[in-house]
């Protein structure tokens, strides 16, 4: 199947495609292996508890991306290291350059 843009996948099969489980198949297998095709594996996948965690967070920030960044920090227990004065708001352990 060729498709120009690339192939979004699902958490599953990621796992799958890692582990090399016999539970996928081969034509996806070859697919995913196939060096000719963009794979996309979404940060909703990877990183669900994160981005879960941004609506819990007060409206101090309004960058999307920063927002979920806080939230990975708390849910890892990470310190983050940022200039950002408005990140330095939130419940979270934080290293101010």
């Amino acid at each position: 199947m060729v498709n120009d843009k690339g192939f979004l996948i699902d958490t599953q099969i990621f796992i799958w495609w890692m582990e090399k489980s016999k539970r996928l198949s081969k034509k996806s297998f070859d697919l995913l292996n196939d060096p000719q095709n963009k794979i996309f594996l979404s940060v909703a996948s990877v990183e669900v508890f994160h981005v879960l965690g941004v609506e819990k967070l007060p409206y101090y920030h309004k960058d999307p991306f920063d927002r979920i960044l806080i939230s990975q920090a708390q849910v890892e227990n990470l310190a983050f290291i940022t200039s950002d004065e408005k990140i330095w708001k939130y419940n979270v352990a934080v290293v101010r350059c």
